[in-house]
């Protein structure tokens, strides 16, 4: 008798079987392993935002400023008048005409701050009061990146259960 070389259809329906299991068992641990990596991204995006307002007050030796973003009339990114830094953010520097950088919307990301905008001294240091100003940064993962902005302009970055 010939013997083929081949699986039978019983054996495919095993292999499906336990692959489907297996499948189902690792979907979630992936998902909340793609939230973190998102809610990672936006966070140092959000960072790397604040300091490049900073870097370029320095730079220019005049203000500069982060806010949130918003579109004119025409669709131009320009700041926004709320806290919804969610649809992005904005840097520019005083007597510039146009942004120094423009970041993209957060996607699922929501961000719980009261700050409107960020302004930074020639000297670096920010402006508007001593007290930090606290971004809190959420999303479908199981914690939280809290953004904090002294009043030296020193970035500090913590992971939370929740936002405070």
């Amino acid at each position: 008798m010939h013997k083929s070389g081949g699986f039978t259809l019983v054996e495919l329906f095993i292999a499906l079987a336990v692959a489907a299991v297996l499948l189902t068992l690792a979907a979630p641990a992936f998902l909340d392993t793609l939230a973190r990596a998102r809610l990672d991204s936006a966070s140092s995006g959000l960072v790397g935002a604040v300091n490049l307002a900073r870097s370029e007050a320095v730079k220019r030796a005049r203000l500069a400023t982060l806010c949130s973003r918003s579109e004119n009339d025409d669709g131009d990114p320009v700041c926004g008048d709320d806290e919804d830094w969610a649809d992005g953010w904005i840097v520019f520097a005083d007597g510039v005409a146009d942004a120094v950088r423009v970041g993209d919307p957060m996607g699922d990301i929501t961000v719980d701050t009261e700050v409107e905008e960020v302004t930074f001294e020639a000297t670096g240091r920010r402006t508007g009061g001593a007290g930090d100003l606290t971004f809190c940064l959420a999303g479908r993962a199981d914690t939280v990146r809290s953004i904090a902005v002294a009043p030296l302009g020193r970035v500090a970055t913590e992971v939370l259960e929740e936002c405070p």
